[in-house]
């Protein structure tokens, strides 16, 4: 069974590059010695890909996911082709166009195919309106897999996504699919700049950092790994029985 994780927002500045990284990172740990196939979707910034393109474990396809066909297809056709346990897409900003062009389809192609997938959708939001009107629009287009909305509290307190926490016929659709709200903790901000400026993966950050700063991401990881844990926890678990 291959772990098919879409990590997504549909706008820019959200913080969907900072979970993809820090999801691999996770992966990394948690299964160690499984391949991880990274689906880098943003040409204009690909800092998730540029990452991890020499890093052992870690495979990188770059695709466009505009409204064509084509780079829906040849995504489709990279996790057809892997033999790696875990996919990870870090979607573009401004994708909205792209699902509701070939969501649809693109969903359909992995899961009534012969594929064995577990498709699980990150959705990163802010706290203004506009997260919760796009993910309303993927939902539409995106109807079975499971998806999570994830408050990124660098944007404030949980309970200050006022727009999401009012939006009660998105909380029913993804709590019948059996999604999960899940909180992702603000990482320091001296800490992000060195991950963004000096390309450094979280699994080497520690090297760079003095004590008080690497206490303070040893924290935020395991934080992190709490979070992620609700999700891919059950999943490991489940292939052991």
């Amino acid at each position: 069974m291959k772990n098919l994780t879409y990590v997504g927002g549909s706008k820019g500045g959200t913080g969907k590059s900072l979970v993809c990284m820090a999801l691999i990172d996770y992966v990394r740990k948690t299964f160690p010695g499984e391949e991880i196939l990274l689906i880098e979707t943003d040409s204009s910034n690909p800092d998730v890909g540029r990452l991890y393109k020499n890093r052992n474990g870690v495979s990188i396809r770059g695709v466009s996911l505009d409204d064509t066909e084509k780079g829906w297809i040849r995504m489709t056709d990279h996790i057809d082709d892997t033999s790696a346990k875990h996919i990870i897409i870090n979607s573009m900003a401004a994708s909205n166009l792209g699902i509701q062009a070939q969501g649809e389809l693109f969903e359909q192609s992995i899961m009534d195919s012969s594929l064995e997938v577990n498709f699980n959708v990150l959705w990163i939001m802010n706290r203004n309106k506009d997260s919760v009107t796009l993910l309303r629009d993927f939902l539409n287009y995106i109807k079975r897999a499971v998806v999570h909305p994830v408050f990124n509290l660098y944007f404030g307190k949980e309970e200050e996504f006022l727009f999401y926490r009012s939006s009660l016929d998105v909380h029913e659709i993804i709590a019948d699919r059996g999604g999960q709200e899940l909180i992702f903790p603000n990482l320091n901000d001296l800490i992000a700049d060195k991950v963004y400026t000096e390309d450094i993966c979280f699994e080497e950050l520690p090297s760079h950092l003095k004590l008080g700063m690497r206490t303070s991401l040893d924290r935020w990881l395991n934080t992190v790994k709490q979070t992620f844990d609700a999700i891919y926890a059950p999943l490991a678990l489940k292939e052991t029985v």
